[in-house]
């Protein structure tokens, strides 16, 4: 039975289903939930012991113990919830990394049915009466949004995956009458804006639109971005730090004023964040970029930020130009080299790129062919890695001409030896024997409106004796 005494310091039991995976595994239900100054801590037993750790809002939780099955604690919004978790089982012949989903306190409706989709309107979205259509935001790759044009220098920005639609208003004009409920305005140009997904910040610092960033959910030692690192760290705090994306801090970000909030798709397991910033008279924009089919799509969503911003053309003029480094590359002759994009993890297994993530891509529009072609989510999800054990890594490439260690999350090497240290098995694989091992520099997940630029890096490491690149550097 749920306990009704949530907002408590303190321990109860919720009702937990688990959906998901194979069907085969399950969870003890219910499961215990911690309560700690409003952060709920969820107890979590497999029926196997066969999962050696969880992936949950990208942080990675190891077992407490793996007696009577696997034990773990992980954090949770507030009950009622449901949550989509990872959880990497060895009990195959190669770990595999499952999608799951968590039902905290509530039976699944629908089976796997998300928080996007309950929210989508069940009938066509209605059209803004009274108002003439002037036209439509040009979009040669992005599927994820549109924006319609009306009279007034109105903006009507439709969502539809996140059942959002956003009447863009200049602050200077008034609201136009009879607005259909479902529209939320975004007066323009946005002001103080919360921005809970790193990844869009890119967007703002390519606009030179920093200045309508103020608060954010990420510290400033976060950011690879330079001038991102130096408005957070700024003495007179340009941007300001209000705490992670599910348990911000309301009050400082509503004494502000904020005109806007942008989150990515997390947003969808802490339902009541966007809720209470919503209650407070607070547009929230979830961003789904990341669902873009392209590399090129994800970058065009800088359109949409330059109409919020007020700054299209800059938009322009900044997709512009990375595109025609993609358009550089069009019919140029396959460079016949393959690629392992990857990294290392603590257990030493390997996590590589699904196939139909946009580093694949990059590396195929290269030049290169990606040795992971085939691997692909198992659950049809949108997870973009996938963890297999050290020697089916081998297995898979050991003839790869070239190797990319991607440092985002593990942290940057000091050479090809600290690599071998990490995974012995791929001292005998032909890239390190031949020495063309490489690993990124930066942050490749926040800089979006870069790829680009390292596109051109893929394609110059693949054609190249000694190239100049930007995102990439040889390991030694």
């Amino acid at each position: 039975m749920l306990a009704t005494g949530c907002g408590r310091d303190g321990s109860f039991e919720v009702p937990v289903t688990l959906t998901g995976g194979s069907g085969r595994a399950s969870v003890a239900s219910p499961a215990e939930v911690r309560e700690e100054n409003g952060v709920f801590t969820a107890v979590i037993r497999w029926s196997s012991s066969n999962y050696d750790y969880m992936v949950v809002d990208g942080e990675i939780y190891y077992p407490v113990t793996t007696e009577g099955g696997s034990v773990f604690e992980i954090p949770i919004p507030k009950p009622p919830c449901s949550i989509d978790v990872q959880a990497d089982t060895t009990a195959m012949s190669t770990p595999h990394l499952v999608d799951y989903t968590l039902t905290f306190g509530e039976e699944p409706s629908g089976g796997t049915e998300t928080a996007a989709d309950a929210e989508s309107p069940q009938e066509p979205a209605e059209p803004l009466t009274g108002l003439t259509k002037t036209g439509s935001l040009d979009l040669d790759f992005a599927e994820q949004f549109s924006v319609d044009f009306y009279e007034g220098n109105l903006a009507l920005v439709n969502i539809p995956e996140d059942g959002s639609r956003f009447l863009l208003v200049p602050e200077e004009y008034e609201l136009p009458a009879g607005l259909p409920e479902d529209i939320t305005v975004i007066r323009t140009p946005a002001r103080d804006i919360y921005m809970a997904s790193s990844s869009d910040m890119d967007f703002f610092a390519a606009l030179h639109a920093l200045n309508a960033v103020r608060f954010a959910s990420f510290k400033g030692t976060d950011w690879a971005r330079p001038e991102i690192r130096e408005a957070m760290t700024a003495q007179d705090g340009a941007v300001l730090y209000v705490g992670k994306y599910s348990a911000p801090d309301y009050e400082t970000i509503l004494a502000a004023g904020c005109g806007l909030a942008v989150e990515n798709t997390m947003i969808y397991h802490a339902p009541e964040v966007r809720e209470m910033l919503e209650s407070f008279g607070i547009p929230v924009l979830v961003d789904r970029s990341s669902y873009e089919t392209s590399p090129q799509g994800r970058m065009e969503w800088i359109k949409l930020y330059g109409l919020i911003s007020g700054h299209e053309a800059e938009a322009e003029e900044a997709f512009a130009g990375q595109l025609a480094k993609f358009t550089a590359l069009e019919g140029l002759e396959a460079a016949g080299k393959s690629v392992a994009f990857f990294y290392i993890n603590t257990n030493g297994a390997a996590v590589v790129r699904t196939a139909d993530d946009y580093i694949p891509k990059l590396i195929g529009m290269a030049g290169g062919t990606y040795v992971f072609s085939d691997l692909l989510p198992e659950t049809g999800g949108h997870f973009a890695t996938a963890t297999i054990q050290a020697e089916a890594f081998y297995e898979a490439a050991r003839e790869a001409d070239y190797f990319i260690y991607s440092s985002d999350v593990p942290g940057a090497l000091s050479g090809v030896d600290e690599l071998i240290e990490k995974c012995p098995p791929i001292k005998d694989c032909r890239a390190v024997r031949e020495g063309r091992v490489f690993m990124t520099t930066g942050n490749l997940f926040q800089s979006v409106m870069e790829m680009g630029d390292f596109v051109t890096d893929l394609h110059r490491m693949l054609t190249e004796e000694d190239p100049e690149m930007t995102f990439i550097t040889r390991l030694e």
